[in-house]
């Protein structure tokens, strides 16, 4: 039987992979997030979801509302018909904008606090897959697991890698974003 290094490898520490990590470290699994990137980074994607409050609850995560905005609603447009759709967020959990820098550094470094191990500034390269688990290469070294979660948001590494990844054809995307200072 193959040594492991990891119960789980998981491939990425946004929120989910830093979440996941967590919430298996804190069960006594032995976690390690790899990411390519080094945080703090720039990342759009700053809306959190009322359904997101009770995670970070469960997280120990507390947002102090000085330094975070609520988020009251949403808006989406339909662009063939430009017919607008508004959706308050009002109730029990109130949803937050974040900066994600700050915001994904903060579940990264809760999960290393909770016992998993973070790898950053390390590419995955290559993933096998074999009856004793995975095997993970990165630009710096070999990696065995169990399992693995692929949370590599929008990168989708396992989807690229198994050509599972197909487009909607016509799907239109289209998103904005900006930020003030001293508003």
């Amino acid at each position: 039987m193959a040594s492991h290094d990891a119960d789980v490898i998981v491939i990425g520490s946004g929120p989910a992979g830093s979440t996941a990590s967590a919430l298996l470290a804190e069960y006594g699994h032995q976690v390690l997030m790899i990411d390519r990137d080094t945080h703090p980074r720039f990342h759009i994607g700053e809306s959190l979801l009322p359904m997101g409050t009770p995670v970070l609850d469960r997280l120990g995560i507390k947002l102090d509302a000085s330094e975070y905005l609520l988020k009251n609603g949403a808006e989406f447009i339909d662009e063939v018909t430009g017919q607008r759709r508004r959706f308050p967020l009002a109730g029990q959990h109130q949803p937050h904008q974040v900066e994600r820098a700050k915001f994904d550094q903060m579940l990264a470094e809760n999960a290393v606090a909770r016992g998993a191990q973070l790898r950053q500034g390390d590419a995955v390269r290559a993933v096998s897959i074999d009856a004793e688990g995975v095997a993970v290469d990165t630009d710096g070294a070999r990696f065995r697991a169990r399992y693995l979660i692929d949370a590599s948001g929008r990168s989708a590494f396992m989807g690229r890698m198994r050509q599972g990844i197909s487009r909607i054809d016509n799907l239109g995307r289209f998103s904005l974003y900006t930020h003030y200072r001293n508003a």
